[in-house]
């Protein structure tokens, strides 16, 4: 029976991978899947940890990067232009619930401690874990072929809010690739406009 239970955890968490997100790949015929975000943002965890002022603890912020959007294998992604949930947070709070309930106990509560440490974004590892989620996000748009853009998405690729800078800056070397990264968006959307 414990192992049945354990299956329908897996189940649950494996639909993360068929969960498409907003985000086209380099490849023009199809989007991204949130499970491949995830593995994009561990990549990058492990190359530019190191780079940080505030140190963190690598194993911790892998943990978070692997739980961060777990819920979505239930809810869906929506992305950051369209949502208009107020309650996002309840919502995506019961898919965790229904995802871990099946686990004994104490998994269940340490999966659920370290999705709500990602949530209240306290600790230098949560930061550093949204860091590198903005990070992926302004990345995915520059690899991809523009065509595949919403049209919300000139704008957002273009400014970005004060609360997002903000948390960027707290690293310079995160700031710096954001701005390598905006500086080659604003290019490709220039050349766009002009082809």
């Amino acid at each position: 029976m414990k192992i049945q239970r354990h299956l329908e955890f897996l189940r649950k968490t494996q639909k993360l991978k068929a969960v498409v997100r907003h985000s086209w790949t380099e490849d023009k015929t199809r989007q991204e899947s949130t499970a491949e975000h995830s593995w994009h943002m561990s990549l990058m965890a492990m190359a530019f940890y190191g780079k940080l002022n505030r140190k963190v603890n690598l194993e911790k912020v892998l943990q978070l990067i692997t739980i961060h959007d777990l819920a979505e294998a239930l809810t869906g992604d929506v992305p950051a232009w369209l949502d208009s949930r107020t309650n996002k947070f309840e919502q995506e709070e019961r898919a965790m619930g229904e995802i871990l309930k099946t686990l004994p106990q104490k998994a269940h509560e340490e999966l659920k401690a370290l999705w709500l440490e990602y949530e209240e974004r306290k600790t230098a590892e949560a930061r550093f874990v949204k860091m590198l989620d903005l990070i992926d996000v302004y990345f995915q748009h520059l690899m991809a072929d523009i065509s595949t853009w919403h049209e919300k998405e000139w704008k957002i690729n273009l400014e970005i809010s004060p609360k997002s800078q903000a948390l960027l800056e707290e690293e310079p070397f995160i700031f710096d690739l954001y701005q390598g990264i905006h500086e080659e968006l604003v290019k490709k959307m220039e050349n766009a406009k002009k082809g």
